[in-house]
């Protein structure tokens, strides 16, 4: 209901505005760990991944812990109770699960947004490159966007784009476009030596910009590309991180 705020009627029919992004690299891949080791009382998540283990194995606790390699007494102990998928049969439960979860956090979020906005696109949550790096996620999350939001959003940092990648993710979510919401080569030759990916220089990094972009827009399947960020970052690092900070060489502009 957030979106009913902050969606104001000039907004809903602002003809420059081209949709919403409504998260930013959400740590998918925790999902599997995280849930089972929560408490329901605290995490509602975790009481449906307690209702869908009891569902998959017909009431049967026996049968699930044998899979599992618990000792449960019941499912309702399983509520409170912090457990890992240790094996085959709890990774596959929880595959399962994660199915379940993105259709209903990607689903809940398209309905409450064209609740208040049907004028714009839902350009969903910038995923982080860890989280699709993995095979199973790439295609969990590609899958479930792909029924509620307009266009896929994906911080694709790397040295050469894989158009093999991007059309898995194109043709799994059904057809939905992405943009490719940050990438950068860093240039180091002058002092600001962090990055995601490295140039050689400025020339270098340039060409590589270049071949990112011009890849893009050939594939057929992007709509467009973000550019991290407009300016070189300071020498101190981002202030909110303390002396560790970010400090790349990193903008279009220095």
């Amino acid at each position: 209901a957030a979106f009913g705020a902050y969606l104001t009627p000039e907004r809903v029919s602002d003809p420059s505005l081209l949709g919403y992004m409504t998260f930013n690299e959400i740590d998918y891949d925790k999902l599997r760990t995280a849930i089972p080791a929560a408490k329901a009382s605290v995490v509602g998540s975790k009481g449906a991944l307690v209702d869908l283990l009891a569902q998959r194995y017909a009431g049967d606790i026996v049968a699930f812990d044998a899979a599992w390699g618990l000792a449960a007494s019941s499912f309702d102990e399983l509520r409170e109770l912090s457990f890992a998928p240790t094996t085959d049969a709890a990774v596959a439960d929880m595959d399962a699960f994660t199915d379940v979860y993105l259709d209903r956090f990607y689903g809940l979020v398209a309905e409450v947004f064209h609740r208040y906005d049907t004028q714009h696109m839902l350009i969903g949550d910038r995923w982080l490159a860890n989280v699709v790096n993995d095979s199973k996620l790439r295609i969990a999350l590609s899958t479930a966007a792909g029924r509620y939001i307009d266009a896929l959003s994906y911080n694709y940092y790397t040295y050469d784009l894989s158009l093999s990648r991007v059309q898995e993710m194109y043709e799994a979510s059904g057809g939905k476009p992405l943009i490719l919401t940050e990438f950068h080569y860093a240039d180091p030759t002058h002092g600001l030596i962090t990055g995601v990916r490295f140039a050689e220089d400025e020339t270098d990094k340039g060409l590589m910009y270049r071949n990112y972009v011009e890849k893009s827009a050939a594939s057929g399947m992007v709509i467009g590309t973000h550019w991290f960020i407009a300016l070189d970052q300071a020498a101190t690092g981002r202030w909110y991180e303390g002396y560790n900070g970010e400090a790349g060489g990193i903008g279009v502009l220095d």
